[in-house]
């Protein structure tokens, strides 16, 4: 006789799920029929792979090249079940937020931005390091270098701003304008934030007008 099927009941998948937490503490041993712990004897069925999946990169931090006395922003996004937790190393010493070293949780990711960036005591290779209870930890590294604020030891067709956005009042309901142009061999890339955070340019109050 063929088995009976099994309804998974909203109670049935969080057993299931608690199951699957017990035997998901330790990094599995990959084996052709099945995930197995050796340090705890525990087999972990395949089923399991359905609440919880390692750690992956989406967007990993960029090398980065600033002047000094201006900002620099790290962004590292993930995904993973259970939700990853991100935290930041410089020259692998873990950073821990300041006036200087702001550390904003974003959905998915996480940002690290430096401001003011100082010259010299700044430079240094910075790493997101990325992990959660279903896999190994994952790392990504991003090198920053700073430059003199002298513009005369500046790179050839380094970018440089001919507008800067400035302080605005508008009235509710009405439309405010900031210009930014910046200028650079090859032409730079302009990206906008809003309390340290990329606009959300999928909202239809925000357009940008490239010129």
């Amino acid at each position: 006789l063929a088995p009976a099927p099994v309804l998974l009941t909203p109670l049935i998948l969080l057993l299931l799920a608690a199951a699957c937490s017990l035997v998901n503490a330790r990094p599995p041993c990959l084996d052709s029929e099945e995930f197995y712990y050796p340090h705890t004897g525990v087999t972990r069925p395949p089923w399991c792979d359905h609440f919880f999946n390692p750690p992956q990169f989406e967007e990993k931090p960029r090398d980065q090249r600033v002047m000094s006395d201006r900002v620099a922003s790290f962004t590292c996004r993930a995904t993973g079940n259970p939700e990853p937790k991100i935290q930041w190393r410089k020259n692998n010493r873990r950073i821990s937020g300041n006036a200087r070293f702001i550390v904003l949780q974003v959905p998915g990711g996480s940002i690290l931005r430096i401001e003011p960036v100082k010259y010299q005591r700044d430079e240094a290779e910075y790493e997101c390091v990325v992990e959660n209870a279903a896999g190994d930890t994952i790392r990504a590294s991003a090198k920053l270098e700073v430059l003199s604020d002298d513009p005369n030891s500046l790179p050839n067709g380094f970018p440089y701003f001919r507008t800067e956005p400035k302080t605005k009042a508008v009235e509710i309901d009405h439309t405010a304008l900031l210009v930014c142009d910046a200028r650079g061999n090859p032409d730079p890339n302009i990206t906008w934030f809003k309390d340290n955070r990329p606009v959300d340019l999928t909202n239809p109050r925000y357009t940008v007008l490239r010129s």
